[in-house]
């Protein structure tokens, strides 16, 4: 808002100043607002991905471990009907530890 001091009241001025500086107060403090959201999406965005990758760590143990079951059954059934155990995949075990470790991390 221009308001020429020639044309009108030095206190008319004054007031179109104060209305303008509260205009500009409250842009300000509407913009501090949205940085914040946009601070606080890029964390959970940032948090999403990490439950992402563990997500799909946990899954790729999971498959290579029905891989070895599968296997093992497979050569049992050559060498014996009998039926097999198969004992836990040090991999899938180290995977469920790391996953847990930053899901911890995440949470805390």
């Amino acid at each position: 808002m221009l308001v020429s001091s020639e044309t009108t009241s030095p206190a008319l001025v004054e007031r179109a100043r104060d209305v303008q500086s509260r205009a500009d107060a409250k842009r300000q403090v509407i913009a501090d607002q949205q940085w914040k959201t946009v601070q606080e999406e890029d964390r959970q965005n940032r948090q999403l991905l990490e439950l992402s990758e563990q997500i799909l760590d946990l899954t790729k143990a999971v498959h290579a471990y029905a891989n070895a079951a599968v296997e093992a059954r497979r050569l049992a059934g050559a060498h014996d009907a009998g039926a097999v155990a198969v004992p836990p995949l040090p991999e899938v075990a180290h995977a469920h530890q790391d996953a847990s470790r930053r899901v911890q991390g995440v949470e805390g």
